[in-house]
């Protein structure tokens, strides 16, 4: 399945409303008070997309996801963020966040910020897996007591990325990103590492973490701190391995980028 990022077009009110209704519909007669999501209309969704606030994620071109972001005094907001049911996880929310966060730093911003509702600690911890952090408690405009959660990414403080083949190579970082990284020794249970046949390979095959689930598989290897920009440039010097960048939680207990072939 490909995953695409891209601003919505004009014209694609329907789809995006759609998206919503989908993804939300699981909270109807849950959250308290009820989303404002089912206010939304065509004409608040054009608006939308005519002031260029709304990204949609598309797999094989068919619209799954989307995330509004609506710049503020002092960061970008993230809001309206969902996925059609039957297309979660796949890893379409992790490239929305990412591409909601790259759009911060094109505005100048180097803080994104989003809110979730009491009630919903699945989605707050995984908020909280991709690097966002508690703000403050906030209530709806009628209710004495808090409603929902502020939660914020400082992107100044950039990406992990778990490296286990060439790029703990000093030459390769400095001919990737410009510099060499300072990293941590690192592990990530549940993985084995394999070798693959390339063709565009110096030595004929890359390194593969193939995930297996299993603890007694595990890859020893480097956690490097690197910048959002660094990250997708690391994306380009991967590329040819054909691998799939996926966030798992490492032995150390931190998250972290790591490559993994995938079979077409």
């Amino acid at each position: 399945m490909k995953l695409t990022i891209r601003k919505a077009k004009p014209g694609e009110a329907g789809p995006v409303l759609d998206i919503l209704h989908q993804a939300f519909r699981e909270y109807v007669g849950v959250l308290d008070p009820p989303s404002a999501v089912f206010r939304e209309t065509f004409k608040t969704i054009e608006a939308a997309i005519a002031a260029q606030g709304i990204l949609l994620c598309l797999a094989n071109d068919y619209p799954i996801g989307c995330a509004f972001c609506e710049p503020k005094s002092d960061h970008l907001y993230i809001g309206r963020f969902g996925v059609l049911p039957e297309y979660r996880h796949y890893g379409a929310g992790s490239k929305m966040l990412e591409a909601a966060e790259c759009a911060a730093l094109d505005h100048g911003f180097s803080v994104t910020r989003l809110t979730v509702r009491f009630g919903l600690d699945d989605l707050k911890s995984y908020y909280e897996f991709h690097g966002y952090e508690f703000v403050r408690q906030l209530s709806h405009e009628g209710y004495s007591g808090p409603t929902y959660v502020e939660l914020e990414k400082d992107l100044r403080r950039g990406e992990s990325l778990f490296s286990y083949g060439t790029l703990q190579d000093s030459d390769v970082q400095i001919s990737t990103f410009g510099r060499t990284l300072a990293g941590d020794a690192d592990s990530a249970s549940g993985f084995r590492l394999t070798q693959l046949a390339f063709d565009s390979s110096p030595v004929g095959y890359y390194f593969n973490a193939e995930k297996t689930g299993s603890d007694a598989d595990r890859i020893v290897g480097t956690r490097f701190r690197i910048g959002l920009e660094e990250l997708l440039r690391s994306d380009d010097y991967e590329a040819d391995a054909d691998y799939e960048r996926r966030l798992v939680r490492l032995d150390s207990g931190a998250s972290a980028w790591i490559y993994s072939h995938v079979s077409r």
